[in-house]
């Protein structure tokens, strides 16, 4: 489901790759959570050319000066990382449902991927490249650029 929104919304061709390991010394045991960046690198090896790599993982992320983190990419990078772990944790007690849960999946996987291709993060309150600090934000964007974001794309992919 996030490779068929990314192709949607990018209009660029997506394939789902095997499984890969989590990369050696990417937990901060401390934490209990996995070092969003060292994933980053370890999907990064042997990329040549546009590709651009995303992974999805069902562990908890993060980077070292936050609590936690959705996805993450470096803008105009050729690899992302996504975690589905708190975009599934329950809420007052009811678990949401996997609909949800893979609308939010993909939201998080058309936002990273967007960096990838080269945006920063937007000001307008629903583009999917506005940033979101929690569900609670993350449910309300579209799932789909802005009619600026699209410019800006426009503009980067014709470089």
């Amino acid at each position: 489901m996030a490779a068929a929104n990314i192709q949607a919304v990018f209009d660029i061709a997506t394939d789902v790759a095997a499984p890969w390991p989590a990369p050696r010394g990417a937990v901060f045991s401390h934490r209990s959570q996995y070092n969003a960046a060292e994933i980053i690198k370890s999907l990064a090896v042997n990329i040549h050319g546009p590709v651009k790599r995303v992974g999805i993982t069902s562990r908890d992320i993060t980077l070292p000066f936050l609590t936690y983190v959705f996805g993450e990419a470096r803008i105009g990078g050729n690899a992302a990382v996504i975690s589905t772990h708190r975009l599934q944790l329950p809420c007052n007690g009811i678990i949401p449902e996997k609909s949800l849960v893979y609308t939010r999946l993909s939201k998080i996987a058309i936002h990273e991927t967007g960096h990838l291709m080269g945006l920063s993060h937007c000001k307008s309150s629903r583009c999917i490249m506005n940033f979101s600090v929690g569900l609670d934000k993350l449910d309300t964007l579209s799932p789909v650029l802005c009619n600026e974001c699209k410019v800006r794309l426009n503009a980067i992919t014709k470089r």
